[in-house]
């Protein structure tokens, strides 16, 4: 029978662990750095979705039991390694200047954009960084207004549809 070692030595062994994945990670981000530069000097895009896919695909074989947490894992490490190095080739800076400057863009009340207007609504997916969420928000709040009208607003004016 195996005696269950106690909380405290899990979590000292857990601490030591995770000292190590701090320093792995780090190395990892500084070679994510060298790609977004190279990619940058070289022209070629961030996301090449086909490595990607076959990079998680082993890791959750990889993962034995643990597969799938491996595979979520590890595309939260490629998501970070991915918007390092998009601020390295400056992806998005259009789009970015666009956002930074949508309060002249935009109305000022809720009133101005209606889900029931003439055009109708199309449901999409737009992934955010939480940051970017949580400072779109509240602006949207202060303004009276619900993100999506913000959202809209500021892709209009980005692709010239005023």
């Amino acid at each position: 029978m195996n005696k269950m070692r106690n909380l405290s030595e899990i979590r000292t062994e857990i601490d030591s662990i995770d000292e190590q994945i701090i320093e792995l990670f780090k190395k990892r981000m500084d070679c994510a750095k060298e790609v977004g530069n190279y990619k940058k000097a070289n022209n070629i895009p961030v996301l090449n979705q086909a490595r990607e896919n076959e990079i998680l695909d082993a890791i959750e074989e990889r993962g034995g039991e643990y597969g799938s947490y491996a595979r979520l894992l590890y595309s939260n490490i490629m998501e970070l390694s991915r918007a390092l190095q998009h601020n390295i080739v400056g992806s998005g800076a259009d789009i970015k200047e666009v956002i930074s400057n949508v309060e002249t863009e935009i109305p000022k009340t809720r009133r101005a954009v209606k889900p029931n207007d003439a055009e109708g609504w199309v449901k999409t997916s737009v992934s955010l960084r939480a940051s970017t969420r949580r400072r779109l928000k509240a602006w949207a709040a202060e303004h009276d207004m619900r993100i999506q009208e913000v959202v809209d607003a500021a892709l209009e004016t980005y692709l010239g549809l005023e």
